[in-house]
C-alpha cells in the first residue's frame, strides 16, 4: 500500500507545510508568552499562566504535538 505522500505528493507537502507554520507560531508565542508573563514574576520559579498552569510546559506540548503531526 502506498504511502498518503506518495500517492498526493504535492497536497503532502502543503499540508506539511502548514504545520511547520503552526509549529513556528507555537513556537514564537512560548518565546512571547515567557517574556510578557516573566515581566511580572518576582520570583523566576513561580511563572505561572492562566488558572496557574505551568505554561511553558503545556505550551511546548502542543508546539511538540502539532510537530508529530507532521506526514512522514
Amino acid at each position: 500500500m502506498a504511502t498518503r505522500r506518495a500517492q498526493r505528493p504535492q497536497l503532502a507537502e502543503a499540508y506539511n507545510g502548514c504545520v511547520r507554520a503552526l509549529s513556528d507560531l507555537r513556537a514564537k508565542h512560548i518565546g512571547l508568552t515567557g517574556r510578557y508573563i516573566g515581566r511580572f514574576v518576582r520570583d523566576e520559579g513561580a511563572a505561572m499562566g492562566t488558572g496557574g498552569t505551568e505554561f511553558v510546559a503545556l505550551l511546548a506540548k502542543s508546539r511538540d504535538e502539532t510537530r508529530a503531526r507532521e506526514l512522514a
